[in-house]
């Protein structure tokens, strides 16, 4: 969340203390503050939501971050099956897209795309829990944009060009028009990916 978010913040908790016969004081928003405000503020609200209808009690800030943890190891999988898809339709010679930030900065951080296509198959499988740990670690530092990621991951053509590789599209996977919308619609993707 960031720093716009907080006035917001602060009544969803007041709120769900008035649910729960809880007196909310300065130094509590505080502490759920800090525990909390790495969650994107789409995600902080729905777990409210979710919480003030599941649990009978005030929820601490570890329940909200649990119901998110286990929200981001299903995504982190099916985060995975897209990194597959992309192997198999562009390679190590394409460069690629995803609909999702989180894939480009955990592949980034994990060593890059060519990296990641020329494992071994054995390689991959270690590989793969890495990336699901690395996913769920960084997904709520992209959503609440404390890291950058890039918004392309180069292959071997762009790479051994030197240059922008304009000629070829990238190899967009999963929905192309969200892809496009995070990562600056229709603007030219450089090798390094970043703006």
């Amino acid at each position: 969340m960031e720093n716009k978010d907080r006035k917001e913040f602060a009544k969803i908790i007041t709120g769900l203390g008035e649910i729960y016969d809880k007196k909310i004081s300065d130094a509590l928003l505080g502490i759920y503050w800090d525990a909390l405000k790495n969650l994107s503020f789409e995600d902080f609200k729905r777990e409210a939501n979710h919480l003030a209808q599941t649990v009978k009690y005030f929820p601490r800030p570890g329940e909200f971050l649990e119901q998110f943890t286990v929200g981001l190891e299903v995504k982190a999988a099916l985060a995975f099956g897209k990194v597959q898809d992309a192997f198999f339709k562009g390679g190590v010679y394409a460069t690629v897209v995803f609909d999702d930030p989180v894939i480009h900065a955990v592949i980034d951080n994990l060593g890059g795309w060519v990296k990641f296509c020329n494992l071994t198959d054995d390689e991959v499988k270690w590989w793969r829990k890495d990336f699901e740990k690395g996913y769920a670690g960084m997904a709520p530092l992209v959503a609440a944009k404390q890291i950058d990621a890039p918004r392309s991951l180069p292959g071997l053509y762009a790479i051994d060009s030197h240059a922008t590789d304009t000629a070829r599209e990238p190899v967009f996977i999963g929905d192309k028009q969200v892809a496009l919308e995070w990562t600056g619609a229709n603007k030219v993707l450089d090798i390094g990916g970043r703006e």
